[in-house]
């Protein structure tokens, strides 16, 4: 018995494709694919969707300190310096999301964070 040869469909193939606990793919099945659902149950796919979002690297944002002037422009113009691309984040008025991710030196190096931004 080779339980990697039954692994090319399923809960369990999900669960072992994407390093998530089988308990847990089980779980999103029940409740994703559950026919009695008002909408009506979606497909395997959408668990398998699922779990490949949930191992995606999130972005890194910041969240600016509005006790500087200038806000979130002031802290981009800052992070530019220091040659670290941000931009206006999109789910709240106070975010700046580093658009190639952390920065090498990692964020409390920056002069920004020193600052206070």
């Amino acid at each position: 018995f080779n339980p990697l040869m039954e692994l090319s469909e399923g809960t369990l193939a999900i669960a072992n494709l994407a390093s998530m606990p089988l308990w847990l793919v089980e779980k999103w099945e029940q409740q994703i694919c559950d026919d009695s659902r008002s909408t009506g149950g979606l497909p395997l796919s959408e668990v398998a969707a699922l779990a490949k979002a949930c191992n995606r690297v999130p972005p890194v944002t910041l969240r600016v300190n509005l006790l500087k002037l200038g806000g979130r422009q002031a802290l981009i113009e800052a992070l530019s310096f220091e040659e670290v691309k941000g931009e206006f984040g999109k789910l709240s008025p106070w975010a700046v999301t580093l658009t190639a991710g952390r920065p090498p030196s990692g964020i409390w190096n920056l002069g920004a964070w020193k600052a206070g931004f």
